[in-house]
């Protein structure tokens, strides 16, 4: 059945050139995806078969799901025109067409060229945690050669990190600096530029001095402006002339600090922060407003707190910063060196190996694709030859990329020329795995909205067809005062808001609520406990969900609504492993059916026991995995009657004594024995 798609989803499926689509949650995003791909395909005037479609998504699940989905509307279109011979070509190439995830791509083509890499074309490709013994090893290959050297600048770090107690300190800063590189499209020039800014220039300026005097103004401002605004407050008060006579003076300060901070002034910036003498105003008396001189003292506390925290960022004057400076450069740059021999040595013991991480994958084929300059990055002959074999590129949650990823991409499409990008910002959920959700803010910001005729541009999918206006109301309120650029990096615009689009019935039990318990200890059992009451107390409300057209009325419910069954819960746990307990244990006592993925899936009864029966069909004389099955509920037997089993008969494996306890009339043994034969 064809889909009604809403205006800004036609733009999105229609929109030609380099197209950045910003998706919120519940938009359509995979509908809008796949019907572009068909409409690519299908167009009259210049249609692209699937196999010139380059289109990646972040997982191989996800990568089946867009090649299934495109499948079914193949199979529609088909349906629709049954002897177009063009259709039924492209359902056939379905199969090879190039959908994939990033990993996919980047090993398929670092494989098609290894012998322009020097490595070999079987390669495995593993995660860094197969590998820990590796690291090790290159790191203690670096480490000893550093400490053979014992140069100067490596004595120094070592006395700064105090790797003389255990060199764990500095294994950390050199593995966590690697993983962020190995996200980068120039890792070599973000090292040196990394040392670069420790390096003071003719006119007493470098980033660390220019970050101090920005963050310095940032703090300076916020409190003037608290200043100015109580100096206000207090006119006509009893405290007016104090307030004027101290709260003025630490003004005054302020507005000092404020221009020799604006002009570069370090030593004199840093004399006023470290001699400020903090006021504050007499005691209240009883019939004074205890308030307004609260609020007085609080901004006053405030300028103080700003001042220390200055003296403290600042960490001496100009000729000792400078002194520090240099030892800090020293101390990167050692850094950075040990970063690099680090990346080259692992690197080697693992292609020695015949084995590569995914980080390394990606690299080779950015090194493939790009060739680094000082003018920044040039795409390579390899690279235009790639881009003649798609007609688009097309990539799904571009959010979750990272700087690599990002080049790559532009690498493969043109310089973007034809680069499709979905995501939603708000749901970039890898920063931990150094996802930069900037790239995709830097490019929505860049593009115009859709036209029609620009290129670059940027299609807003807001319209919600999940979720009922109070939810996306109550999104838009939470995010619309969390989300600002100086807490998060960017803000809850316009452009970002839910808009509720699906209609349903008129219903005050579906208004959105935030539980808030004011429980100090067990805070998850006193969360889990207000869970389950509320659940409870909704199992007994009247029919308020709407029906769907597959709901069965196993309750008698009459007309569009139907009541709550416990399969319309769903409670969602940031650590499901560690606290999901409490919620059974809660749920279960107030007589709550409740299902449960704790995160250690294998770990559970169910499948250590089936684990068991598949190993004891393998091979029944195992004596372990038969003892578990047999403990189980499934078979029923206790540890007694195993006992009993074993001390009775004779023989080399526990599964032959089974056996002669059923010739002998063990029921349970007899029961146990046809169920496997059956397996």
């Amino acid at each position: 059945m064809a889909i009604d798609f809403t205006k800004d989803q036609e733009n999105a499926i229609k929109a030609e050139g380099t197209v950045l689509v910003a998706a919120a949650a519940g938009s359509g995003k995979t509908a809008v995806l796949t019907q572009r791909v068909i409409k690519r395909i299908c167009d009259p005037n210049d249609p692209a078969t699937i196999d010139r479609l380059l289109i990646v998504t972040f997982t191989n699940a996800s990568a089946l799901e867009m090649r299934i989905r495109i499948g079914k509307e193949l199979d529609r279109v088909c349906t629709e025109n049954p002897g177009n011979s063009y259709i039924l070509k492209q359902k056939l190439l379905l199969k090879s067409a190039k959908i994939c995830s990033i990993d996919s791509f980047c090993i398929d083509l670092v494989r098609t060229h290894f012998n322009e890499l020097s490595v070999s074309p079987d390669f495995k490709p593993v995660a860094p945690k197969q590998t820990t013994q590796f690291i090790e090893k290159a790191l203690n290959n670096v480490l000893l050669k550093r400490f053979a050297e014992s140069d100067d600048d490596f004595k120094l770090l070592c006395d700064t990190v105090g790797v003389y107690n255990g060199d764990r300190g500095l294994n950390k800063i050199i593995l966590d600096i690697y993983d962020f590189c190995m996200c980068l499209s120039d890792s070599k020039r973000w090292l040196k530029t990394a040392v670069e800014n420790y390096s003071v220039d003719d006119m007493g300026r470098c980033r660390f001095i220019d970050m101090v005097f920005k963050r310095t103004l940032s703090k300076l401002t916020s409190v003037q402006d608290s200043l100015n605004f109580i100096i206000r407050e207090s006119i006509g008060s009893e405290f007016e002339d104090e307030c004027q006579e101290k709260v003025g003076s630490a003004l005054d300060t302020v507005r000092s600090m404020i221009s020799f901070a604006e002009k570069g002034s370090w030593d004199e910036l840093y004399n006023i922060a470290i001699s400020y003498v903090p006021v504050k105003l007499d005691k209240v008396k009883k019939d004074q407003d205890k308030l307004l001189h609260s609020q007085i003292n609080n901004v006053i506390g405030e300028v103080t707190a700003c001042i220390e925290s200055i003296s403290d960022d600042m960490c001496g004057d100009f000729d000792s910063v400078k002194t520090d400076l240099s030892y800090g450069k020293r101390i990167v740059k050692c850094i950075a060196d040990l970063v690099n021999e680090f990346s080259d040595c692992y690197f080697d013991i693992l292609n020695a190996n015949n084995i590569l991480t995914f980080a390394m994958v990606e690299q080779l084929a950015l090194k493939l694709l790009c060739t680094n300059t000082d003018e920044g990055i040039e795409p390579s002959k390899l690279s235009k030859d790639i881009c003649k074999l798609y007609d688009e590129v097309l990539v799904d949650e571009y959010q979750d990329n990272n700087d690599l990823q990002d080049a790559l991409f532009f690498a493969v499409s043109d310089r973007g020329k034809h680069l499709f990008m979905v995501g939603d910002v708000k749901q970039c959920i890898y920063a931990f795995r150094n996802a930069n959700p900037d790239n995709f803010l830097r490019h929505k910001d860049a593009y115009p909205l859709y036209n029609g005729v620009t290129s670059p541009s940027k299609v807003i999918l807001s319209a919600n067809f999940r979720s009922r206006k109070g939810i996306c109301d109550f999104v838009n309120g939470i995010c619309g005062t969390l989300m600002q650029k100086a807490t998060c990096g960017m803000d809850y615009t316009d452009e970002d808001k839910l808009v509720a689009e699906s209609q349903y019935p008129d219903n005050a039990m579906c208004a959105t609520e935030l539980l808030l318990n004011e429980c100090s200890d067990n805070v998850d059992g006193c969360d889990a406990e207000a869970i389950a009451c509320k659940i409870a107390e909704m199992m007994n409300e009247k029919a308020f969900l709407r029906k769907k057209d597959d709901d069965i009325d196993v309750n008698g419910d009459e007309g569009v609504l139907r009541k709550a069954r416990y399969s319309d819960f769903t409670i969602l746990l940031r650590y499901p492993s560690t606290t999901a307990h409490h919620y059974v244990e809660a749920l279960k006592a107030h007589s709550i059916p409740v299902l449960y993925d704790s995160g250690e899936f294998y770990n559970t009864d169910e499948i250590l026991t089936t684990i068991s029966i598949l190993k004891l069909i393998n091979n029944p004389t195992h004596d372990i995995p038969l003892l578990s099955c047999m403990s189980s509920v499934i078979f029923g037997f206790s540890f007694d009657e195993i006992s009993q089993i074993k001390a009775h008969y004779h023989a080399n494996s526990l599964y032959a004594r089974v056996i002669l306890a059923a010739n002998n009339g063990d029921k349970k043994a007899e029961r146990m024995l046809k169920t496997i034969s059956k397996l």
